[in-house]
């Protein structure tokens, strides 16, 4: 910093992205690096995006010349931070791994303090592909003479370091059509736009693909006879026979809306579900249509912790009547819980709780609430579209999508 040079620290989580960008702003860098204005300036930008508690901690650090960034922030806040950086106004940003992933903000020096990272039961070191990506950020063609990249560790971690992540090769990249569900949306996508009709059509469709590749001809033909089986039992699609193995596939209604809204099938079979039993309560309310969308793979899981999977416990039991799954229905029951949790933050919004309470209260950033907001706009436009679809009417749709 000395020499004017900007470093991106990379941390496991926010928490501790926080705390260190917190610990480096006692040392001033904006006065150390000679840039009080321009990170003042940035400090009253991000001040002005909103009033929460996360928002004034970031401009208090961005006005000693550091700043933090996760995904829980505001697209605002980050937004603002990653401008701050390529200005020159910030001499460090303290990170979480997603700031590494599609974002150019270069550094003269990028550390990797974090090389492990909590993964459901333990803590597991990062893959070598992700640490490569994080130390891709170092180097400013044409503004630094050059770029390092700093792996933290001590003598019991050094040869493992080495080994992993400077002489250890990457992990071979997959195809997002391996997953199941993935192929399933693409299959379903295929038959409903009329590009395929077949099962031979629909091969046709794919292999071109780097999936098609790695699988083989055989490999591709048995997933996408599953895929096809699957659509089948989960009514999105339907054959029409015309012999004894003359059939074509054609897309029902549910799949052909289902593919139009770029909803899973899971999500599509899942909020017709949702909504024929909503249709048989006495008054569904804006939780019971909340409920339905966030209990869907496109929805973003929202952690739970402990003490929060015990309130959130004793919210299900509460609300059972206007809940469309019993609590004894699922088969992953911590997975409904966390689609309940963002239910009841979705529907606390909607009734007037600022950002700031439920921060507070349900242990989320101010970025996670705007995703979730954001994704639940779509799930509900999807949920208007099959409820027309499968002729059910939820009035509650159009009022939580209304009052979002």
């Amino acid at each position: 910093m000395d020499d004017g040079g900007q470093s991106l620290a990379f941390v496991r989580s926010r928490t501790e992205a926080v705390a260190l960008a917190e610990r480096l702003a006692d040392d001033d860098l904006a006065a150390r690096m000679g840039i009080e204005t321009a990170a003042a300036d940035a400090a009253d930008e991000v001040a002005a995006v909103d009033g929460t508690v996360t928002g004034e901690r970031l401009a208090d650090c961005l006005r000693s010349g550091v700043a933090f960034h996760h995904a829980g922030l505001r697209t605002g806040h980050r937004t603002a931070v990653e401008a701050a950086f390529r200005d020159r106004s910030v001499a460090c940003i303290c990170a979480t791994p997603t700031l590494a992933a599609g974002v150019n903000v270069p550094a003269r020096r990028v550390v990797v303090r974090d090389q492990k990272r909590y993964a459901g039961s333990a803590m597991e070191w990062l893959p070598t592909l992700e640490v490569h990506q994080m130390c891709g950020r170092a180097g400013r063609p044409g503004l630094d003479p050059h770029g390092e990249a700093v792996l933290v560790g001590d003598e019991n971690s050094h040869d493992e370091l080495v080994e992993r992540y400077v002489e250890g090769d990457p992990e071979p990249v997959e195809s997002k059509l391996a997953d199941p569900a993935s192929l399933r949306t693409h299959v379903l996508s295929a038959i409903a736009t009329g590009a395929a009709a077949t099962e031979g059509e629909i091969l046709g469709v794919f292999e071109g693909t780097f999936y098609a590749r790695v699988a083989g001809a055989g490999g591709l033909a048995d997933a996408v006879a599953v895929a096809v089986d699957d659509l089948v039992a989960a009514g999105m699609v339907r054959r029409e026979t015309g012999g004894v193995e003359d059939y074509r596939l054609v897309a029902t209604a549910v799949g052909e809306t289902t593919s139009k809204q770029y909803v899973r099938p899971e999500t599509g079979e899942r909020i017709v579900s949702g909504i024929e039993t909503a249709a048989e309560m006495p008054s569904p309310t804006t939780l019971t249509v909340f409920e339905v969308i966030c209990d869907t793979p496109d929805m973003q899981d929202t952690y739970l912790g402990n003490e929060e999977r015990a309130s959130t416990y004793r919210f299900a039991r509460a609300n059972a009547d206007v809940l469309t799954t019993a609590m004894g229905d699922p088969d992953d029951f911590e997975a409904w819980l966390e689609s309940v949790k963002t239910a009841r933050i979705l529907d606390e919004w909607i009734h007037g709780a600022t950002v700031e309470e439920l921060v507070e209260t349900h242990r989320i950033g101010p970025g996670d609430l705007d995703s979730r907001i954001e994704r639940a706009e779509w799930l509900l436009s999807a949920a208007e579209a099959l409820a027309k679809t499968v002729d059910v009417r939820i009035p509650a749709i159009s009022r939580a999508r209304s009052r979002l």
